[in-house]
């Protein structure tokens, strides 16, 4: 029986004990006195630790004792709380709140996710031993190297997950995230328009065919994801005419850059003469021209 501390002194039956507290009880002098062990915070942890072991290589047919003194303390407790003694509830600790959405992946995450088995399959073709951090400095200067055509199936991924996890918050907080308004840059009125690579246009293109096709309704990051299996799984011929279009498109705005770029020189330096006109096309960034042009 546990008398409460209280100024009611009301009695509670006492719980029952597990065999290894019986254990516990009968050895933590002994194991303390062999091994030196119990001051101190880190000390008594250390003990702790050190009954833990020798608790779980105790043969079975010495656990015997305790499971029996167990046995016998279930029943105790089961007659005290027959006789009328109250049990004692121990307050439940409260609910951990919902887990708060994680932040949504970045495009090169998806490209790496995406990239990574093959890294390591290739370096183990090889005979190459990867230290931990190799696969990512791989990826790092393959991810550098690609056009942002090559890039557009991760931004787009990316830019799902993003919409996904404006939502998810939203839910968890129970209330809409104000927006932030990043104060954009004046835009150029005479810039030219960028161009729309193949994967694009091909997702403009079947966006309403795949979102209408769909047996249940298809958030911004699910029509995404299906819109890609759909895109990987075409042939080269099938990709064609997107590539063709891109790549007439692409023309079309390193084109207009060019002259873009000349003309504004022009505005700033006044009239050039045909050796100035080079130096103004190269003081820019050069335009990467459309990397699968020309393939049948």
């Amino acid at each position: 029986m546990v008398k409460s501390s209280s100024s009611s002194e009301i009695t509670y039956a006492k719980n029952a004990r597990r065999p290894f507290l019986f254990f516990c009880n009968e050895h933590k002098a002994t194991i303390r006195q062999a091994t030196g062990l119990g001051k101190g915070r880190d000390g008594r942890k250390a003990l702790d630790n050190k009954i833990s072991e020798a608790w779980k290589h105790l043969p079975q047919e010495h656990r015997a004792k305790y499971d029996q003194m167990a046995r016998e303390d279930k029943r105790r407790f089961q007659a005290e709380v027959a006789s009328g003694l109250p049990v004692k509830q121990v307050a439940k600790k409260p609910k951990a709140a919902a887990i708060a959405p994680k932040k949504a992946k970045t495009s090169f995450l998806f490209f790496s996710q995406a990239e990574r088995p093959h890294v390591l399959k290739e370096a183990a073709a090889a005979g190459e031993e990867l230290k931990l951090g190799d696969p990512a400095k791989r990826l790092g200067k393959k991810w550098r190297k690609m056009t942002e055509e090559e890039k557009q199936p991760y931004l787009v991924q990316a830019e799902a997950a993003m919409a996904q996890y404006k939502e998810d918050v939203e839910a968890y907080l129970g209330r809409p995230q104000p927006v932030k308004v990043k104060k954009a840059a004046a835009r150029d009125a005479d810039l030219p328009k960028m161009f729309v690579g193949a994967y694009m246009r091909f997702m403009s293109a079947n966006r309403p065919r795949v979102k209408a096709a769909s047996a249940v309704p298809l958030n911004a990051k699910d029509l995404s994801r299906a819109l890609a299996v759909e895109w990987k799984a075409l042939s080269e011929e099938q990709k064609q005419p997107f590539e063709e279009a891109a790549a007439e498109d692409c023309t079309r705005y390193r084109d207009e850059m060019q002259a873009y770029r000349i003309r504004k020189f022009g505005e700033t330096h006044g009239k050039m003469s045909k050796a100035t006109k080079v130096d103004a096309t190269a003081a820019a960034p050069k335009v990467k021209k459309h990397t699968k042009v020309g393939k049948a």
